[in-house]
């Protein structure tokens, strides 16, 4: 599994004693929840049940581990006219939001959002992670759509 490959027990040495393999146990807990179909591995609900709370410091929070292990495992940047095209639909009133297959938060993909795009251009944000099915499940569609307003 990439997540494997690609996390290092070093960088999670503030968040955890020192004899949990963190990178291989979140990698071993992923797999497990894949095996199963369409479900969806929580990344943040899964450090709050596993860290140590005697070993981290106070600041290095669950949330705070998420966005270290967004950022190792995942780069991406939107394409260079996503803005305008963006903004180009808000004028036309077309209603938007984001349906994502994330093993991370809603607000860490919000924070994304921000960071790249035109965060006002989503009524909405939804993580698979929260939701707790990935695409292509249709609950997740059909709660979309009521998120949009729409009663089709």
């Amino acid at each position: 599994m990439r997540t494997r490959s690609l996390l290092k027990c070093e960088t999670f040495a503030p968040f955890v004693s020192v004899n949990f393999d963190l990178p291989g146990a979140l990698a071993d807990a992923m797999e497990a929840v894949y095996r199963n179909g369409l479900e969806e591995f929580h990344v943040r609900k899964w450090l709050e049940a596993h860290l140590d709370p005697n070993v981290a410091n106070p600041d290095e929070t669950p949330e705070a581990l998420e966005g270290v292990i967004r950022s190792t495992i995942l780069s991406y940047s939107p394409p260079e006219d996503t803005s305008r095209v963006l903004r180009d639909l808000i004028r036309l009133d077309i209603p938007m939001g984001v349906v994502s297959n994330s093993i991370f938060s809603s607000d860490l993909l919000k924070n994304d959002i921000g960071e790249f795009s035109v965060p006002e251009a989503f009524q909405f944000v939804i993580s698979s992670a929260e939701f707790g099915f990935r695409k292509p499940h249709p609950a997740i569609f059909e709660h979309a759509v009521r998120e949009l307003g729409s009663t089709n």
